[in-house]
């Protein structure tokens, strides 16, 4: 979401993507490899907390450089919405009975 880019490799290369991106904490891949190959539950744990600590540290940074830019609602913005809506939920309901 801070980069505004996608997965472009899938999931065989996604370290590749990850690495790509600008926004992100400085060692991400390591830091991910150190939960996958953790032998205990509390080292997940304290791997788990380091990863989190310094990805909520980069999505700081980032909102902080991110304008604030509040648009009035009017038909023009809104252009699309109903349908996006409409789609995303539309096979939902068979489902729920």
């Amino acid at each position: 979401m801070g980069n505004k880019q996608y997965f472009h490799y899938g999931v065989k290369r996604a370290y590749e993507d990850l690495n790509g991106m600008q926004n992100r904490p400085e060692k991400l891949c390591d830091m991910i490899q150190a939960v996958i190959s953790a032998a205990s539950v509390m080292s997940v744990r304290n791997h788990l907390s380091e990863l989190m600590k310094e990805t909520m540290a980069v999505f700081h940074s980032v909102k902080e450089t991110i304008a604030i830019q509040k648009k009035p609602a009017n038909g023009e913005s809104l252009i699309g919405t109903y349908e996006e809506m409409y789609s995303n939920w539309r096979n939902k309901d068979a489902f729920s009975s």
